[in-house]
């Protein structure tokens, strides 16, 4: 299952007021005025109706930075990234030194799919005023999407310095040490954030995967009861208690989970593999075929998806099968430690001890050092060696 982390930024501030070069002291008092009421607009919520203050603002004050600082803020926020950088461009002409003008344009370059440009500006950003904590944060979560995470570890270091009741940050930091596999200081960081903010199903679902993680998958199925309480239709939350409670032996629990976020999203991959795989062990083979096909035909490039349909085809009986989708899913994915396991199952299933054993034994060097599976596949892995040795 993916992490959920909200890559959206955050807010940066409110505009400031600037100084500018007016020509006109007549049109720039109007233009103050537009200006004035756009901010009042922007900050109620009403980003249309701020840009079109603004509009006036820039006619009438064209020299005037923080307006066009101003509607670049409006424009983000109604999505329309490339204008907000033609605003945001204009204001950093006007006032080089402006940081907030830095920070909202890289979040826009980070909204136009622009990692590199993003953090660019939230460097300037930073330079300029080391204390704007949007600026860090939106920096960790550009790090994150380039695949820096000790980087972003480090900016939201310095983002829970900057504002150490920011719950997000915590929430953050736990996705980047869990992918960076730092399962405990991913734990503490997601209580944190808990903490902080009991009612974000954001950070309930994250934990929930850590615990799953970590082979708890009580606390894991208790954080995503949480997490779909406060969000009913958070599919994330949904999926990943349907995986907690297939790997905590409840497949009857875990197919109304995933059920539902098939309900929800009807073309969820991970949900049909999922299924497909609770079917094939409930022995419902033609249900679970039906939807490892269907998860294949949305997406042919994920190996969990064959990986499921190798399952219902071994439940099946059709050995030759199962193993040419496991090596399938090993194709595209060499360190599918469960493609591994499966292809094991089957090739034991064969008569083929050897090659069952190298395929236990590189899933057990993949897999990593708290697999919640590891008890039960070195147990597969003894019994191999036990049955290929006391046949010589």
């Amino acid at each position: 299952m993916h992490w959920t982390c909200r890559l959206a930024v955050v807010a940066l501030l409110t505009c400031p007021w600037l100084t500018a070069q007016d020509t006109d002291p007549e049109a720039a008092a109007r233009g103050r005025a537009h200006l004035d009421a756009g901010k009042e607009r922007l900050e109620a919520g009403d980003a249309a109706g701020a840009v079109r203050e603004l509009d006036e603002a820039v006619r009438l004050a064209p020299d005037l930075a923080e307006a066009w600082l101003c509607r670049g803020m409006a424009r983000r926020s109604m999505g329309e990234n490339r204008g907000a950088i033609d605003d945001l461009d204009r204001a950093i002409e006007l006032d080089p030194g402006s940081a907030l003008a830095r920070a909202h344009r890289g979040a826009a370059r980070a909204a136009q799919g622009d990692p590199d440009g993003a953090i660019a500006d939230y460097d300037e950003a930073i330079r300029l005023d080391p204390a704007l904590m949007g600026a860090w944060y939106n920096r960790a979560m550009a790090r994150m999407a380039r695949g820096d995470l000790d980087g972003a570890i480090a900016d939201l270091g310095e983002t829970i310095r900057l504002a150490p009741g920011f719950g997000e940050a915590y929430n953050s930091r736990g996705v980047a040490r869990k992918d960076k596999g730092d399962l405990d200081g991913a734990l503490a960081d997601l209580d944190q954030a808990v903490r902080i903010d009991p009612r974000s199903a954001l950070a309930r679902a994250n934990r929930g995967l850590v615990r799953q993680a970590l082979g708890d998958p009580t606390g894991a199925v208790s954080d995503f009861d949480e997490a779909v309480r406060l969000r009913p239709a958070y599919v994330p939350a949904w999926l990943g208690r349907a995986n907690a409670r297939r790997g905590s032996g409840d497949p009857e629990g875990a197919l109304e989970d995933y059920t539902r976020v098939l309900e929800l999203a009807p073309q969820n991959v991970a949900a049909l593999c999922g299924r497909a795989a609770v079917r094939a062990g409930k022995g419902e083979i033609e249900g679970a075929l039906a939807d490892a096909g269907e998860a294949i035909r949305l997406d042919p490039r994920s190996p969990a998806c064959y990986h499921a349909r190798g399952l219902a085809l071994a439940a099946k009986g059709d050995i030759e099968g199962a193993i040419a989708d496991f090596f399938q899913a090993i194709i595209i994915d060499t360190d599918f430690v469960d493609a591994y396991v499966g292809r094991a199952q089957a090739l034991q299933a064969k008569g083929n001890l050897d090659a069952a054993i190298q395929d236990l034994e590189k899933a057990l060097e993949l897999a990593p050092a708290r697999w919640p599976e590891r008890a039960r596949v070195q147990a597969l892995l003894d019994s191999a060696r036990a049955a290929r040795d006391g046949g010589r």
